[in-house]
């Protein structure tokens, strides 16, 4: 299996990634929350990337809407 790097996988990445990160920080710097948060980003990150790596996204998959 290849991981493919397009721009889904980016894009994934961003959202996914990204604002669990915000929410993660939030966590830490508002609410107080003990430094183990930090590890919620990481395995968002991982599983999303365990996602493309067993399912990698194929043109077949978009169904144009007609």
């Amino acid at each position: 299996m290849k991981l493919t790097i397009d721009s889904g996988l980016g894009r994934e990445l961003y959202i996914r990634g990204g604002m669990t990160t915000i929410i993660a920080a939030i966590a830490y710097f508002i609410l107080g929350i003990d430094a183990w948060i930090w590890l919620l980003p990481v395995g968002v990150t991982a599983l999303v990337l365990v996602k493309w790596l067993l399912h990698p996204r194929v043109d077949d998959d978009i169904d144009d809407e007609e």
